[in-house]
């Protein structure tokens, strides 16, 4: 459906279009245009109008969010009023008078951007980017998804790890069968080994019937082991040895069980590193790394936030509800965040705009603290001077007194950032003498302030 908005009353691109066969609708007023385009009524846009003010703007804005062609039509013949429009959202710009084979044209042009809007992603493509480096990766994927090859995928929360393992499994020989994930930071050490393995009855207490493990259920198919690396060292020596022998033992089962399913591992870690530190076994991280992919995250590939943002507008669209309108400075300002969250963060933002202010023009004020840049850790103070001591003993007394004497005398407080006991201090504060029993308080609460107006008494002096 094609709406048609005449802000200037003429009528001229009516007459023109009235023998069209395109089902077109008048829209009576500016709100009710913009209201149709949130609402996803609209197939493509008509603006006849004598001036590009702020409300010909702001349709043009939601028009423009929406992937909805809009035509401008106007007497101002200027090439900024072009431009303006263009920037604005509009598809095409027609300057009035003008001749009908002109405007036929103009609305050929519309008709076929309007066949041409991407329709939404669906489940066969789930990743919405144009950043190169993410494309090669979802090209590599492709490739190897028809192999049994493990693949590890790294990226930080939100980089979409869980969704590319969807993709690899719906283009492999395995999609018949449902992808079969565990989340190996959701189960503390025990319960997760039941979880891979499964046991058989009686193997501990409260195993009153045999359970099948997920290596078994994965038999034919393909198994997400999500958040490989908070896998606990004594669970990665037994998965290694799945991998290598192909096979599952039960707790407390006689014998193995043969099992035949494609490996994919995702974490949020730098498992090199986990290497280097001995928190994950080297040879299974070499057994893991068949197909290493890494997701970038969106700070990496700021261009990526207009479609993002697109999409998931165009997401809410599809189940009806009313939008907001980003602005495109919005939008701008949304590209140069840092975004910790990712793409998840993104998701949640928009969908937080759309749930409290639909319908409503977004600008930078409106997104609040939430889309600031992180605030750079301020520069560490500088040390004190070090006093001319001598001796170990003379250090640990200095260190001890302005540790205190920094803290208002809370001695709880001054034993957590030493590293030592409240009663190693207490017994290190009688052995160097170094407070007044009667001035120096145990807590830093009114005592302390108290302490502190009186000067604080603790005598800098060696013992």
């Amino acid at each position: 459906m094609i709406g048609l908005l005449d802000l200037g009353g003429r009528g001229l691109v009516r007459a023109a279009i009235e023998r069209s066969e395109e089902a077109v609708v008048a829209l009576p007023r500016l709100d009710a245009a913009l209201a149709s385009v949130q609402a996803a009524e609209l197939d493509a846009l008509v603006i006849e109008t004598d001036l590009l003010d702020a409300g010909v703007r702001e349709l043009l804005f939601a028009a423009g969010n929406r992937q909805v062609p809009a035509l401008v039509v106007s007497r101002d013949r200027s090439v900024t009023a072009a431009v303006d429009a263009l920037r604005s959202g509009a598809t095409d710009y027609l300057c009035s008078p003008f001749e009908y084979e002109t405007l036929q044209r103009a609305w050929s042009r519309l008709l076929g951007a309007s066949c041409a809007r991407p329709s939404l992603p669906g489940e066969t493509d789930p990743f919405v980017t144009n950043d190169p480096e993410t494309l090669a990766t979802l090209e590599l994927t492709r490739s190897v998804a028809t192999s049994d090859a493990t693949i590890l995928i790294e990226g930080e929360s939100g980089t979409g790890k869980e969704l590319l393992t969807r993709l690899i499994h719906r283009a492999s020989p395995r999609r018949e069968r449902p992808l079969v994930s565990v989340n190996c930071a959701a189960l503390p050490s025990g319960l997760l080994e039941s979880e891979l393995f499964g046991h058989e009855r009686g193997a501990f207490t409260g195993a009153v019937n045999r359970v099948i493990g997920k290596f078994e259920l994965a038999h034919g198919t393909t198994l997400l082991l999500d958040e490989i690396g908070e896998l606990e060292l004594g669970l990665q020596a037994k998965l290694l040895r799945v991998l290598q022998e192909k096979e599952v033992q039960r707790i407390s089962a006689p014998r193995p069980v043969r099992v035949d399913f494609r490996l994919v591992v995702t974490t949020n870690r730098d498992l090199a590193e986990e290497v280097r530190t001995n928190r994950f076994r080297e040879d299974l991280f070499y057994r893991l790394q068949v197909i290493p992919v890494r997701l970038r995250p969106l700070r990496e590939r700021p261009d990526d936030v207009p479609l993002l943002v697109d999409h998931f507008l165009r997401e809410h669209a599809r189940r009806r509800r009313p939008l907001p309108v980003i602005l495109p400075e919005t939008v701008e300002m949304l590209r140069e965040r840092a975004w910790p969250g990712n793409v998840r963060e993104l998701e949640n933002l928009i969908e937080r705009l759309v749930l409290t202010r639909p319908e409503q023009t977004v600008g930078r004020e409106n997104l609040g603290p939430t889309v600031e840049r992180p605030v750079t850790p301020s520069e560490p103070s500088p040390a004190p001077d070090l006093p001319p001591v001598r001796t170990l003993r003379e250090m640990e007394r200095w260190m001890i007194f302005e540790t205190l004497k920094r803290l208002d005398g809370n001695r709880t407080r001054a034993a957590r950032e030493l590293g030592i006991s409240l009663r190693t201090l207490r017994n290190k504060i009688n052995e160097y003498e170094i407070f007044d029993p009667e001035t120096l308080p145990r807590a830093g609460t009114a005592r302390a302030a108290r302490w502190a107006q009186r000067g604080g008494q603790i005598s800098p002096g060696a013992p």
